[in-house]
């Protein structure tokens, strides 16, 4: 009995978990929309993820927990 309750509650972890990081408003990079204030609109193929920090309009961010970052750029190896 204790066996089944303790993988019951593993899987309601488990569920409640994952919705949490699917309902996540992350964007890998974008272009920012609008400005106001701390508020910036990025646009993110199509979707637009609101968020907070100091970005000026056309920029390319990334959004992470809800915060504006500076884009990754892609690193290229030498010879």
């Amino acid at each position: 009995m204790r066996t089944k309750v303790l993988a019951i509650c593993s899987a309601l972890m488990f569920t409640v978990a994952m919705t949490g990081m699917a309902f996540a408003e992350d964007c890998a990079s974008g272009t920012v929309k609008s400005v106001d204030g701390q508020n910036v609109v990025v646009d993110c193929g199509g979707k637009d993820v609101k968020a907070t920090g100091n970005a000026k309009v056309g920029d390319k961010v990334a959004v992470k927990d809800g915060k504006v970052t500076k884009a990754a750029k892609k690193k290229t190896e030498g010879c």
